[in-house]
């Protein structure tokens, strides 16, 4: 290879750590005595992801559309119907049960609810200590060390180790769910809505400590969230979920200054302003509800709620087509310009940051 080839190879953008292609989760629908299978629910139906390293990347979108399945699914909690997860370009489907034992350590989760997530019979300690003894050959000492390392980390300290989670506070508990996700020096750290079960000021100490275990263990996350003011806060790429395919995958930046498909824009549009004066007379205003998982519309999905609807999109799903660094499975896109306002700095406010200490959460 020429110099010159040499200095377009190093050009080329890199492979994401996690792409996922095609990916499915149905659950089959089975009644009567002989549970025989009459429907299918099409939970995750087609999904599309590239997450490079260094991303936050949040998807996001109505309560239902496959969210929280979806990230179950690609820490392999749920097997896929079909399609493929690929992390650091190595197929998962293709391992085996104890390569995908060892790669527990380079994935792991933080789930919602805190409280259900720690085993109410071990102290703090084993809790964290559990996934070290379960996956290195560190001694009791060295274990014990790296559990008051981390619990230093994650603004504790070794006054925690011998209490119980029922004994802390949510934001508490969160710090040790924390905690032992980067117990392993993972790689890739999922987020299942950390934020949704805490009040507004823990949210804010609670995402500042995420950055902060981030830019310390060099982390990847991929984060489910529903709350739009976390996601222009905290994310670098966004992806929009709904009825279980992403419809619309860009920057942060560009996803809230210009979005482009039609539920994106209904859905930053339903974020409260707070201004006592803001004339919401423009936004938008989806009829109907969620069609069922089980049974979903013809075409695009959206279609049927969507405010500039054509006949053709009831026809075909669209393909992704780019528009800058948005990309987007709309036919539609000129027409919805003239949906909003949406664009506007204070609708998606960050959660409000307050002086709190680890007692306070």
């Amino acid at each position: 290879m020429s110099r010159n080839d040499d200095s377009l190879a190093s050009e080329a953008p890199a492979q994401p750590l996690l792409k996922v292609r095609g990916l499915q989760k149905h659950y089959p629908i089975k009644e009567g005595i002989l549970r025989r299978q009459t429907g299918t629910v099409r939970a995750v139906d087609g999904v599309d992801l590239d997450v490079r390293s260094g991303d936050i990347h949040a998807i996001v979108g109505e309560s239902g559309c496959g969210k929280s399945t979806l990230l179950e699914t690609l820490l392999g909690l749920e097997d896929p119907t079909s399609g493929t997860v690929a992390f650091e370009g190595t197929d998962l489907s293709s391992l085996s049960a104890q390569q995908q034992r060892q790669l527990k350590s380079e994935i792991q989760i933080v789930f919602q609810n805190p409280e259900s997530s720690l085993d109410p019979r071990d102290t703090i300690g084993q809790i964290i200590a559990e996934p070290l003894a379960l996956h290195t050959d560190a001694t009791n000492r060295q274990i014990d060390a790296r559990v008051v390392s981390l619990l230093d980390d994650v603004g504790l300290g070794p006054d925690y180790y011998g209490r119980y989670p029922h004994e802390l506070s949510g934001g508490q508990q969160q710090r040790v769910a924390i905690a032992r996700a980067i117990s392993l020096n993972p790689t890739l750290i999922l987020l299942d809505e950390p934020t949704s079960a805490l009040d507004v000021s823990v949210q804010s100490k609670t995402l500042k400590l995420l950055g902060e275990i981030k830019d310390e263990y060099d982390l990847t996350y991929v984060m489910v969230t529903h709350d739009l003011s976390v996601v222009r806060q905290f994310a670098t790429d966004v992806s929009v979920m709904y009825l279980g395919n992403v419809i619309e995958t860009a920057p942060v930046e560009a996803l809230f200054e210009s979005p482009k498909h039609p539920y994106t824009k209904a859905l930053i549009s339903a974020v409260p302003v707070p201004d006592p004066h803001y004339d919401s007379q423009n936004d938008i205003t989806l009829p109907g509800t969620v069609p069922e998982p089980s049974d979903p519309p013809s075409g695009c999905r959206f279609h049927p709620r969507c405010p500039v609807a054509a006949e053709e999109c009831s026809e075909a799903f669209p393909e992704f087509e780019a528009h800058g660094d948005t990309h987007v499975r709309c036919i539609r896109v000129a027409e919805a310009e003239s949906l909003g306002p949406v664009a506007q700095d204070n609708r998606s406010e960050s959660p409000s940051a307050t002086h709190t200490t680890p007692e306070d959460d």
